[in-house]
């Protein structure tokens, strides 16, 4: 990065705090488990599946909110 003249601050930064727990990036990894799952679940499955990702979001997003 410092060779491409690039501030690398926000690459750090975000790498420490997934490091850390700080931050968690599933949303590119859970779309892609569900694009995947689509194709071989219920759709009863895939409305629970939904429901409980969306519990487990807020839940992290409190956690994450909390000081």
């Amino acid at each position: 990065m410092r060779r491409l003249d690039k501030d690398s601050s926000g690459y750090v930064r975000q790498f420490r705090e997934i490091a850390l727990g700080e931050r968690t990036p599933f949303a590119l990894v859970l779309d892609r488990w569900m694009k995947d799952r689509e194709s071989y679940a219920s759709h009863s499955v895939i409305s629970l599946d939904r429901a409980t990702l969306n519990n487990f979001g807020h839940y992290l997003a409190d956690v994450q909110d909390a000081p």
